[in-house]
């Protein structure tokens, strides 16, 4: 039975004296607050609660006139439960979530009262957003003010009166950044030469966004011999951002991982060498 709903009973017949009223006990015994009311032409008793009554809690109706109790004029009944949330978007524990999704939850069933809340947050903190709730679909609605932050979990609440609902704390992953290389297809080098001195070669590049660089690549032809010393250079600065080594005997293009993504500004030339 739903909190929120009065609570009628119908009579079969009409008393010829006093007006019938209805009254509802909780659980301990003590009377539920709210007012009966008389339909001589349905000949219905309604008893309408003051307050939503508490969910998932037995309660017992009793029908009488003056101090008679009426005839199968007395039985009990219980509440639903709380709500609890039956899917999550994104789902728990989902990965690779892309940065403008909206975060949702739909509810098992409508509240009595009061409006569900959702909750997001972050390793910073809690995330700025708007909330929506959609009575008819049962669902609560955030969504992020700005992009969510690449590679990041991030944890979702869902709150009806201040209490966390069941199944509605979850978390979820964003994607990793998209990567791009310089030398998409791993071209090859046809003017390829080994020199019998040192020689120091290099690329330059520039982005039109912020980023950030995670590795270098470099040729190694064939007949090349020794350790690979690979530096990115800002041109700005005119100084070294990052420095990574490679040593083996594998020919044609060499991706190198750097210890840590070294941030670009956007517009700034650099310069890989090696």
């Amino acid at each position: 039975v739903s909190p929120a709903t009065p609570v009628p009973a119908v009579r079969a017949a009409t008393p010829p004296a006093g007006t019938p009223s209805l009254a509802l006990a909780g659980p301990s015994g003590g009377a539920v607050a709210g007012t009966s009311s008389w339909n001589a032409s349905t000949r219905t008793i309604t008893f309408t609660p003051s307050a939503p009554l508490a969910y998932s809690t037995g309660y017992t109706a009793t029908a009488s006139i003056g101090s008679q109790v009426l005839a199968s004029g007395t039985w009990a009944f219980t509440t639903v439960g709380v709500p609890t949330v039956s899917t999550r978007t994104p789902a728990a524990g989902a990965s690779g979530v892309s940065r403008t999704t909206t975060v949702s939850a739909v509810l098992s069933a409508a509240p009595t009262s009061g409006t569900p809340t959702i909750a997001v947050a972050g390793p910073s903190g809690a995330v700025a957003g708007s909330v929506s709730w959609s009575a008819s679909s049962r669902t609560v609605r955030f969504t992020p003010s700005s992009a969510l932050a690449y590679s990041t979990s991030y944890s979702v609440t869902v709150i009806l009166g201040g209490t966390p609902l069941s199944g509605g704390t979850w978390s979820f992953t964003v994607a990793a950044p998209p990567q791009y290389s310089l030398w998409s297809g791993n071209p090859t080098s046809t003017n390829a030469r080994v020199s019998t001195g040192a020689v120091q070669v290099g690329n330059r590049f520039a982005s039109n966004v912020a980023g950030s660089v995670t590795a270098l690549k470099f040729w190694r032809a064939s007949g090349a011999t020794g350790t690979q010393t690979l530096r990115l250079w800002d041109s700005t600065t005119r100084t070294v951002v990052a420095s990574a080594t490679w040593s083996g005997t594998a020919t044609g293009w060499q991706t190198v991982a750097l210890a840590s993504p070294v941030s670009l500004v956007a517009n700034r030339t650099y310069v890989v060498t090696h």
